[in-house]
């Protein structure tokens, strides 16, 4: 494997303290005389992984992110700086269990909101970066603030790089408070019913929380550059990576919810692991605190299940993960053997267990609007783009006491064409109803009285 960051000692050092790095890229149109948009982006004089758009070798083609950084209570942030890394990939968090240095980031772009929080990153083109694109063809972006004034950012986002100049990276797995679907008919953004499957990464909402009278709040988010600048007393960072610790933790993770009653039964085919996301959580030691960061697939991928509902229940139709900790690892420029621990620990999703289970929580979906209901007369299957987003428990950390206090995040489930839950009469009379849409066109079904 290469060096993830050969060549780019002096960028990265840089960003790791916080200084904005110019490279000659315009500031874009809509840019006034107020605003600071300027973005830093890797060239191959940094990193051979880095290219041109007429490269015939390239992975992938420019593209630009934008959004905005906004605080906790909804303020935008100006003049703060972003950093966007590639995260590595689940084939090189499984070679870092033999391999030392398998699983490092490879910081791409960073740049300074304007004094609106706006922001555009831009993205080079890549190339020889398979180890970083899992299964699916899809790369982990991670954004993290990178100023020293106490902002603190991270967010990871599942994405497919685009291959064709002038075209949009696509967001698979995206928080709806962060990155809302988009309505869309390319066929390349929709499943075979013609519904939006991924968003595209622009109108990014990001959020910071900032410290406090010297410390930190309780966090959305951590930068993995600033940790490791502080885990080497303030020397400059050449690379991070991750190191998996520790036993296994077992966690159900909920894939779809359920409802019949007594004149219906429901199967729900859940065949694709890869179509889940758990949010990741990280536990930071050294300061007391956690945070989640945004959401991450299984590493390992396996076989799916076939859920069976009998009459009258309601419940959550789970899936067993295994999650392992990884610890953050920093490298000190200059020396390549160099590498301390951050005490930053993230809990990721491993593997499938192949275990399943039906439960029973304590919400249930309604029906309040007479055109969503019907006659159940014959089997209907519903397979939807939209995604079932629920809250998984509050997990204990690497010592017991709990996460930062405590923190609680969030699996999402797409549903495709390799997901259908199939609702089937039992009885006459069978009454079907669909939450907030027609039972065609949303995965929030169920039975009902009348």
């Amino acid at each position: 494997m290469s060096n993830p960051h050969s060549a780019g000692r002096h960028r990265l050092s840089a960003i790791s303290i916080g200084l904005l790095l110019v490279a000659g890229i315009p500031t874009p149109a809509h840019a006034d005389a107020h605003m600071s948009i300027q973005s830093y982006t890797g060239h191959p004089v940094n990193d051979a992984r880095f290219t041109a758009d007429n490269d015939p070798d390239r992975t992938s083609a420019q593209f630009e992110v934008t959004g905005t950084l906004r605080s906790q209570d909804g303020a935008t942030l100006g003049l703060n700086r972003v950093a966007v890394s590639l995260d590595p990939g689940p084939k090189m968090l499984v070679a870092s269990l033999t391999q030392e240095d398998a699983a490092t980031g490879l910081t791409l772009a960073s740049t300074q909101t304007d004094k609106d929080g706006r922001f555009t990153l831009t993205i080079p083109a890549l190339k020889d970066i398979d180890s970083y694109v899992d299964d699916d063809g899809l790369v982990s972006l991670l954004f993290v603030g990178i100023d020293d004034s106490g902002l603190n950012l991270m967010y990871r986002q599942q994405t497919r790089l685009p291959s064709q100049p002038g075209t949009p990276a696509r967001a698979k797995f995206a928080d709806d408070a962060v990155l809302p679907p988009v309505e869309t008919k390319d066929p390349a953004l929709t499943d075979v019913r013609g519904q939006a499957t991924e968003s595209v990464l622009t109108g990014l909402n990001l959020t910071a929380s900032l410290s406090k009278s010297g410390k930190t709040s309780r966090l959305r988010g951590m930068d993995p550059m600033q940790e490791c600048t502080r885990a080497w007393n303030g020397a400059p960072i050449l690379k991070y990576r991750w190191d998996r610790e520790g036993g296994a933790m077992r966690k159900w993770v909920t894939v779809q919810h359920a409802q019949t009653r007594k004149k219906s039964t429901m199967k729900y085919e859940w065949s694709n692991t890869k179509e889940t996301a758990v949010q990741t959580v990280v536990e930071i030691t050294a300061k007391g605190s956690g945070a989640t960061g945004g959401y991450a697939k299984s590493t390992v991928t396996g076989a799916g299940l076939n859920f069976n509902v009998p009459n009258s229940w309601r419940g959550n139709l789970d899936a067993e993960f295994d999650f392992y900790h990884w610890g953050l690892w920093c490298n000190m420029s200059g020396d390549l053997t160099a590498w301390r621990a951050a005490d930053v620990h993230e809990i990721r999703p491993y593997q499938f267990k192949g275990f399943s289970q039906i439960d029973v929580p304590g919400v249930t979906y309604k029906c309040n609007r007479s055109a969503f209901r019907g006659s159940l007369g014959n089997e209907m299957w519903v397979s939807r783009a939209n995604t079932v987003t629920t809250s998984l428990s509050v997990w204990g950390g690497l010592d017991g006491n709990g996460i930062g206090g405590k923190v609680q995040f969030d699996s999402k489930q797409v549903n495709t064409g390799a997901h259908k839950a199939t609702y089937t009469p039992t009885a006459a009379g069978a009454k079907i109803c669909g939450q907030d849409k027609n039972p065609a066109a949303t995965e929030k079904v169920m039975e009902i009285d009348g």
